[in-house]
């Protein structure tokens, strides 16, 4: 009997984790890194199979370093365990790394932007870059001068 829904759950979690994978890109590769015959990974695709075997499963989440849990349960139907805390904090620590290093570039841009217009007011006042700011007060220097 033929298994078309989990064939096609199936398929498309495999497809996203060959999105994810560093080693593996796409079907041909996975065949390659399983050693399964093109024909099983077909059948699962297309739900000819109504129970893929334990070491089919094993293989295919071992090539693309997913939990096999996880392929069972998407090919069961049933919904998948959030990965523990830790797992989801040190996949996204790299891209986090990289959003403060940008973060930190763009608030330098900015601060350095905001010196140089307050530099420029600065010296557009009467008086420029040596005129006392217009809060303060008048120091003994410039009460000589007038």
């Amino acid at each position: 009997m033929a298994n078309r829904e989990a064939g096609k759950r199936f398929e498309e979690y495999v497809r996203i984790a060959l999105a994810k994978s560093k080693s593996v890109h796409n079907p041909a590769e996975l065949i390659r890194a399983t050693g399964l015959h093109p024909n099983t990974l077909y059948d699962l695709f297309n739900g000819a199979t109504e129970t893929p075997g334990s070491r089919t499963m094993a293989r295919i989440a071992t090539a693309l370093d997913v939990p096999i849990a996880d392929l069972w349960a998407v090919w069961e139907g049933r919904a998948l365990e959030p990965p523990p805390l830790i797992e989801v904090l040190r996949d996204l620590a790299p891209d986090l790394h990289e959003l403060v290093l940008l973060l930190r570039a763009q608030a330098d841009e900015a601060l350095v932007e905001s010196l140089r217009l307050f530099l420029e007011e600065r010296h557009r006042q009467p008086g420029g870059d040596d005129a006392a700011p217009p809060d303060s007060e008048p120091t003994e220097d410039q009460d000589a001068s007038s």
